[in-house]
Order: C-alpha cells, then sequence, then structure tokens
C-alpha cells in the first residue's frame, strides 16, 4: 500500500515528496489484559485495555532548490501543537481502493542523515485503529410489512458498522396517532425535585378530541413522555374543554442568555452567540427558546470569556415557526422535550406509581395549589407537607386521630416543660398567600385552676413565612392564632394570610412553654384545609404546540446472521427520520437534531456492538406490528487490515 495524502495535503506526489510506511503499518493494534487474581486458583481476564497505536512514516523532501519552504510547510502540516486528528488516506500499490484512518502527530524529527532533506513522523490513531474505505457502503430497504428481510454484503475483512436512517412512510394501524409538543419555562433561581405542574394549563379540549375520534373518552391513552421515556401523569376533568394533565419533574435553576447578534426570520443558521452565565450548567445539545421558536443545538462552544456559541443549530424545531430576533433578545434554555401523544385505541388503564403524584386537589391551577389532602403515609407524594416537632407529634386525622391519607394539619403538644412542632411547606416560585380553613383548636390542663395566661403556660401559635430577612432566610412571624377561649372544647378557627414577598416556604406553628412542673398542659390545632397562591411571575410558563400526525414506532432490527437484535421505541410523525448510528452509538431524531438515544434497546442486553455487519453476507429482518411502509437508508464502512 502507498500513501497518498494526509489532512488533504499531498506528501507523496513524488515531485516534492516521498512518503512510505515503516514496518509497523502492517501490524495489529496491541491489547493489554487485565487479569483478576483469585484465592489459590490461577487469575482470569477481567477487562481489555487497549493503547494507542503508532503509525511511523518517513518523509523525504525531493527538490533541493526549495528545500527549506517545503520542511516548513511540512512542519506545518504535521504540527503536534494542533492536536486536531487528520485524515490519513493510503491505496493500493498498484492505485485504487482508497482508505484511511483518522490520526495525529505525536512528532515530526529530521532524520539529520540526508542534509535536513528527511523527516519522520510519528502519528497516534484517534478512534478506529483499521483502515476504512473512503467511499461507503449505500443500500436502500422498503418495506411494506412485517417480518421481512434484507441481505447486506459486506466486502471488508472485519466487521462494519452500519449507520439506520429509518422513515415511517405510511400510517399503520394502533401506536399513538396524534402527538403535540409541549412547551415549559422554568423561571426561578431555585432547583426543584418532583415539581408538578400541569403542563396543559387547564386547557386541553379533551371533550372535542374524544368527539372528533381521536381520543378515548376515559384518558387512558393521553400519555406524556419527557426527554423520550413516557412518565406518570395524572388526568383532572376528563372528557372536558379544560381537562388538566399533571406531571411532575425536576428542574435546575432557570437558565437565560441574551443573544450577541442578529436572527432573520427566513433561512437557516448553524451557530448562534449569545452572552449569559450558563456556561457550565446546561447540556451540550438540547433544545432552547428565543420568543416562541424553538431551536435545537448539538454543541457548545466558548468563544470569549463571555460569548459562548451554540453549534449543530436547527431552528423552528418542534413545530415551532421560524421568527426574527435581534440582539439582545432574551432567551431561555429549555430544560426538558415533553411531547403529549394520543390517538391509541388499544390502551388500557396504565399502571402508574403514586409516586410524585400530587397530594393536593388536581382542580388546583399551577398558581393555586388547593389542600383538601396534604400527604400520605409511605408514599412519596408532589406538594407534601412535612412535620418537624420537639416533643411535640404530628398527627394526620380530624380531632387528634390519624389515618394514612393525611386529611388534617394537627398538632399535638402534650406534657410539662416546652413543647414545639410545626408543618411546612416549601417551593421554589414562591407563596404569595396561605388560607388556612377549616380548623380546630383545643387546649387543656390537669392538676391546676385552667387559666389562659400564666403561671400555668405560654402559648404561641402562629403562621410564619421562610424568606430572606436580615438574618438570612428564616422563618418569620406572618401572624398569630389566638388560643381557645375556654379549656377541653373544639373551636373553630381560620386565617387568610398574605405572606411576605418572595417567600419560598409557610408553616404552621406551635411552642408551649408548660413551666409549671404541677400542671400538665395538652394543647392540639389543626387545619383541615390550605390554598397556597404561588407568584405567577415566578411559576413555570407553559404552551400546547399544535397537533401534529404520530407514528409509534415499536420495531425490531435483527441480525440473523450475527443474532445482535435492537428494539426501538419512538414517537414520530411520518416522513421524518431516526439515524441509528451503531458506530458513534448515537441515535438521533433527524428533524430538530435532538438525542433519542432512550429510543433504543439491546434486546439481550448490553454489548459493545450494536448491530454489526460481519464480513460477507448478512440478513437484516425487521419486524413491527401493523407495519405498513417503513424505508431504511443503510450506509457503512468497509474496514480492511491494512
Amino acid at each position: 500500500m502507498k500513501i497518498v495524502t494526509w489532512g488533504g495535503h499531498d506528501i507523496n506526489d513524488e515531485l516534492n515528496y516521498k512518503a512510505t510506511f515503516s514496518d509497523n503499518a502492517y501490524s495489529m493494534a496491541d491489547i493489554a489484559p487485565v487479569l483478576v487474581k483469585r484465592s489459590g486458583r490461577f487469575p482470569i481476564l477481567g477487562a481489555v485495555e487497549r493503547p494507542d497505536r503508532q503509525l511511523d512514516i518517513d518523509i523525504v523532501i525531493l527538490k533541493t532548490a526549495t528545500r527549506d519552504t517545503l520542511a516548513a510547510q511540512l512542519m506545518t502540516w504535521f504540527d503536534p501543537d494542533d492536536a486536531t486528528p487528520q485524515q490519513l488516506i493510503i491505496e493500493d500499490d498498484a492505485g485504487g481502493n482508497p482508505r484511511y484512518v483518522y490520526a495525529i502527530c505525536q512528532a515530526l524529527d529530521n532524520a539529520g542523515s540526508l542534509r535536513r532533506r528527511a523527516y519522520h513522523a510519528t502519528l497516534v490513531i484517534s478512534g478506529d485503529v483499521l483502515w476504512r474505505y473512503s467511499t461507503a457502503e449505500t443500500d436502500t430497504w422498503s418495506i411494506t410489512a412485517t417480518g421481512q428481510t434484507k441481505v447486506l454484503d459486506n466486502n471488508g475483512e472485519a466487521a462494519a458498522y452500519p449507520i439506520l436512517q429509518i422513515s415511517p412512510t405510511s400510517a399503520k394501524a394502533g401506536g399513538f396517532l396524534y402527538r403535540r409538543f409541549i412547551s415549559l419555562r422554568w423561571r426561578t433561581t431555585e432547583a426543584a425535585t418532583m415539581y408538578p405542574v400541569d403542563i396543559v394549563n387547564n386547557g386541553l379540549d379533551t371533550a372535542t378530541l374524544v368527539g372528533a375520534g381521536k381520543m378515548q373518552a376515559d384518558g387512558d391513552d393521553v400519555r406524556v413522555l419527557v426527554d423520550g421515556v413516557e412518565v406518570s401523569r395524572w388526568l383532572q376533568d376528563m372528557d372536558n374543554a379544560t381537562t388538566q394533565v399533571w406531571v411532575s419533574l425536576d428542574f435546575q435553576p432557570k437558565m437565560e442568555f441574551t443573544i450577541s447578534e442578529d436572527c432573520a426570520s427566513a433561512g437557516a443558521i448553524t451557530t448562534l452567540d449569545f452572552d449569559g452565565d450558563v456556561w457550565g450548567s446546561i447540556r451540550m445539545q438540547g433544545i432552547f427558546f428565543i420568543g416562541n421558536e424553538a431551536f435545537t443545538y448539538t454543541g457548545l462552544t466558548r468563544k470569549s470569556r463571555y460569548i459562548s456559541t451554540f453549534t449543530g443549530v436547527s431552528r423552528a424545531a418542534h413545530g415551532t415557526t421560524a421568527d426574527g430576533h435581534t440582539t439582545g433578545d432574551t432567551g431561555w434554555w429549555c430544560q426538558h422535550e415533553i411531547y403529549l401523544v394520543y390517538g391509541n385505541a388499544a390502551l388500557g388503564t396504565p399502571a402508574f406509581l403514586e409516586t410524585g403524584k400530587p397530594v393536593f386537589s388536581l382542580a388546583s391551577t399551577n398558581t393555586s395549589w388547593v389542600y383538601a389532602n396534604f400527604g400520605v403515609t409511605g408514599e412519596r407524594m408532589a406538594g407534601a407537607w412535612s412535620f418537624v416537632g420537639g416533643r411535640g407529634l404530628g398527627y394526620t386525622a380530624n380531632q387528634h386521630t390519624w389515618a394514612t391519607t393525611w386529611a388534617e394539619l394537627g398538632i399535638a403538644t402534650e406534657g410539662v416543660g416546652v413543647m414545639w412542632g410545626y408543618w411546612y411547606l416549601t417551593n421554589p416560585c414562591y407563596i404569595t398567600n396561605a388560607n388556612f380553613s377549616n380548623g380546630q383548636k383545643w387546649v387543656e390542663s390537669f392538676l391546676g385552676t385552667f387559666s389562659l395566661a400564666p403561671p400555668w403556660y405560654d402559648l404561641d401559635a402562629t403562621i410564619d413565612a421562610y424568606y430572606l430577612g436580615p438574618a438570612g432566610y428564616n422563618w418569620f412571624l406572618q401572624d398569630s392564632i389566638a388560643a381557645p377561649s375556654a379549656e377541653a372544647g373544639w373551636e373553630a378557627w381560620s386565617d387568610n394570610q398574605a405572606l411576605t414577598a418572595l417567600s419560598t416556604g409557610v408553616r404552621l406553628s406551635v411552642v408551649l412553654d408548660a413551666y409549671d412542673p404541677r400542671v400538665q398542659v395538652n394543647v392540639y390545632l389543626e387545619a383541615a384545609d390550605c390554598t397556597l397562591t404561588l407568584n405567577s411571575s415566578y411559576t413555570p410558563v407553559v404552551a400546547i404546540g399544535a397537533e401534529t400526525g404520530g407514528y409509534t414506532l415499536a420495531a425490531r432490527i435483527s441480525n440473523t446472521t450475527t443474532g445482535q437484535i435492537i428494539d426501538l421505541d419512538f414517537v414520530m410523525p411520518t416522513n421524518q427520520e431516526l439515524e441509528v448510528d451503531t458506530d458513534a452509538k448515537t441515535l438521533t431524531y433527524l428533524a430538530d437534531g435532538s438525542n433519542q438515544f432512550q429510543a433504543l434497546t439491546m434486546v439481550d442486553g448490553p454489548r459493545r456492538d450494536w448491530l454489526k455487519l460481519q464480513p460477507g453476507n448478512n440478513t437484516i429482518q425487521y419486524d413491527e406490528t401493523g407495519a405498513a411502509g417503513v424505508t431504511i437508508e443503510f450506509e457503512w464502512e468497509e474496514r480492511l487490515y491494512h
């Protein structure tokens, strides 16, 4: 074999340069076995490490008259400081069959034996150590029914790793027939775990959809995909013009930026500069919004101290419309890709866990949480209250009783000395108002004459807010709840309290100091209902995208020759492409460049190779119930040892 080019430069034109390999060009890459020692037995193989592989090239400058110029050019081409992998192309000795590897230059040395005309380049291969034909093989398969097969011929000397671009071309019976993109903007500087959001903001007209035959009347087929994975969802007022769909999500603090260049309303863009303190916080690929337009990106680079760049940008993503944007416009990072899907008549009642379900009434809104229940024993419910006490106990049902579902915020302090307890809830979107209602209170003392004033005890029942005060974030009194007017009788109470601005928490608290050891004092305080009003300037903003047709890709692709199988599960429109790159091990929805890695499952468990083509013929089989039209475009590079 002979060398052709390095990084696109002709280093073996036999006019200026003559380049040849040393003997190691024909060798295989070494491995370094890692053995695990065993007591009383010989070690066994635990892992295999793959050291780097080097290629050595001898280059002779043929023109003596321009030797210095050619040497300087050579040093530019093989500059180790570049540290960028370059393509090294070779071909057969007689020409033809060009093939390549990627490598970096580790060193370029003057051989010194031919008056600075001979140089030695040490290259280190980056990535695959086998040679690949420069022209990829391609094949197109039009599938019309499940179970069909196709033979792909790998003429290389080693396994090849194909790229599959899968496009449903005809609707099929079954699966989700419709989908809508949901944009959700997180607007507070606080993070949140398992935060409940009505992703349709009380505005999904399911009555019309049911009437049109697009959705089941019981809503069993209404599902939510977050970052490609189905999550638990809870419906309110199904088959109604104002249906609600609740999900619980995790959020990082809000991430906003300003764009540093204009963006016209028409025309594609591939990069976009922005200014914002989000470097190191957002993912290296994802979604961002400017106005109502969604963009996807596949990379993120730092241009200067203050300016960063989104790369691999696709605009008008997820069914949004391209619009004009000017320097200084605010953009925001979309933390989750959310799709509402429906139209699968075969689905039954989903078996969702209680974990993450909002504990408040599902008739609540994103700005008002209405509590008739406050938690469930043994369950992690979204929006649940918590109890903290020092010799004080929390109880959960009417008049100092207990229940698994917490119907009351109850506080009991019984005995002598200092006792305290409180129920609390925090919300990163800030609580502006707490309306406690249907409350009751009780006090009684023993071994002494009842009195609401000392000497028997001091009692403080309060509503407090958690906000940033002079001493930092802490609980601060908002209102006091009067002690009962008589002993040993339940009295009603309620309190509708506006909280200090930017309060992130609220609590119902009792502190009892029964300081006379001759007297035991029992105090009970409870509330059966509470409505919390949240700050609408900081609560999540959601928008429902337009309805588009959906195709539930539920395919199994098998190489029956090697026995390797992958399953794909992804909801997408027809005539769009899902790319499965078995070489780079990526899964990309090409319409917007989004990563959909979660859509792939290796049937027989994790393995190094997803779906390789062994040398020779490989029979590929496609299985998908109801498939009537699917096109797969295959592309692979045949690999050789030399």
